[in-house]
């Protein structure tokens, strides 16, 4: 037996998926490959791994393996080693290895979906805020400013400052006192000194204030990565193993079939009832495949996405951080907004996701298919993202779904 510890090592083979073994190391590895030519190639490689990076390794682990998932961590690792240097890598391992290795022993252990979920959520908080922390100290407390600085200097160093001021000017990115506004824009071989001054005090500004929104920023991700896409790659992953083991013929197509046949039975067509026979068979048989080889894949007892909300206790505890929406715009000092903000961030994830969740539901009553909620869930999320913290918070308190446990009566 293979095991060391919480880790039984059958449970996590090393490729799962040899193609997405592959796609997967080959995807993870592109950062490392593209973006280390230069500092400011550096850089932008490094958003992409904060960004992308937690998903990606999920995905690797999930569908690929333990080794994808170790050589997609390396690689990330090695971007910022290979561009910026040795502490920009050791700032990349505090974000990525702590939650990698919450998400590892999950997949071993397989505990229930929300407390995986949960778990990594907590883990990634502790290492952004970490990080955090540790650049405001090594920029002497004003870690913002610095950074937005950094930024722009690399920015304007590089052969194409003044084209990339002039853009971001006409953008509406960053702003210019009118007084100079002919001398910045009307040169044709390039800005004069005292526009390219304004044009880079207004880009730090911007920066700095756009940089002073990251914790809010890293809440609303966590929730949105850990939950919505932890959710979504286990999801695929297990409809991807089904479809292997069954071809085109999908557990919940029967299913919907079986109800259709039953309901004609009830009506009294007798044609139907050998049909319902048939398909009520074959469920049973693919019930007792799954039973004596069950799917080689960990879904964590992931409950329907329609059928996810919070518990009243949980609710009532998140009005406290509803609080953080007056904070944000009330607080009189930087560190009130930022608690503010955090806070803030916290309450409206949390709702907006189970406003989607609502969403999902709600046309999956109707009929509507897999990709077309899909299609016009994101629609409605790009047009009116608030509209589904409203629809959470309806639901977390009328229970509209019907879906919580109804609450004793005094008496009872």
């Amino acid at each position: 037996m293979l095991a060391l510890g919480v880790f039984d090592l059958r449970s996590f083979p090393m490729i799962r998926s040899l193609k997405a073994a592959i796609w997967l190391t080959v995807l993870m590895a592109l950062p490392a490959l593209l973006f280390t030519s230069s500092v400011l190639s550096g850089l932008s490689g490094m958003w992409m791994i904060i960004l992308f990076g937690p998903p990606m390794l999920m995905a690797a682990g999930l569908w690929g393996g333990l080794l994808p998932l170790v050589m997609g961590l390396l690689a990330y690792l090695a971007q910022p080693l290979l561009s910026l240097g040795y502490q920009a890598a050791l700032l990349m391992g505090l974000y990525l290895v702590p939650f990698t290795a919450v998400f590892a022993i999950s997949i071993v252990r397989q505990p229930p979906f929300f407390k995986a979920a949960g778990l990594m959520c907590g883990v990634y908080l502790l290492s952004v805020f970490s990080c955090l922390l540790i650049l405001q100290r090594i920029s002497g407390g004003s870690m913002y400013l610095t950074l937005a600085r950094r930024v722009v200097s690399l920015m304007t160093r590089s052969g194409y400052g003044d084209q990339l001021l002039i853009s971001f000017y006409q953008n509406g990115l960053i702003t210019l006192d009118s007084s100079l506004l002919l001398q910045a824009q009307g040169l044709l071989g390039g800005l004069s000194a005292l526009g390219r001054q304004e044009l880079t005090n207004s880009l730090v500004s911007t920066l700095a204030d756009a940089f002073s929104q990251a914790p809010s920023m890293a809440v609303s991700y966590s929730i949105w990565c850990f939950f919505g896409g932890f959710g979504l790659i286990v999801y695929l992953g297990k409809r991807f193993q089904q479809k292997k083991r069954y071809g085109a013929i999908r557990q919940k197509q029967l299913m919907d079939a079986v109800t259709r046949q039953r309901e004609a039975v009830r009506q009294g067509d007798a044609s139907a009832r050998l049909e319902l026979e048939s398909y009520e068979n074959f469920l049973q048989r693919m019930a007792q495949q799954e039973k004596d080889q069950p799917l080689d894949y960990p879904d964590f007892q992931m409950p329907s996405f329609s059928t996810w909300y919070l518990p009243h206790g949980w609710g009532l505890l998140l009005a406290v951080p509803a609080i953080g929406l007056m904070m944000r715009t009330l607080g009189t000092s930087v560190a009130e907004r930022t608690v503010g903000g955090i806070l803030a961030a916290l309450f409206l994830s949390v709702y907006e996701l189970q406003g989607v969740a609502v969403m999902d539901f709600v046309q999956k009553k109707s009929g509507r298919s897999l990709g077309g909620r899909c299609v016009f869930t994101v629609i409605l999320l790009l047009l009116a993202q608030f509209l589904f913290v409203i629809m959470g918070l309806i639901d977390q308190v009328m229970n509209i779904r019907h879906l919580r446990p109804a609450e004793p009566q005094n008496g009872d």
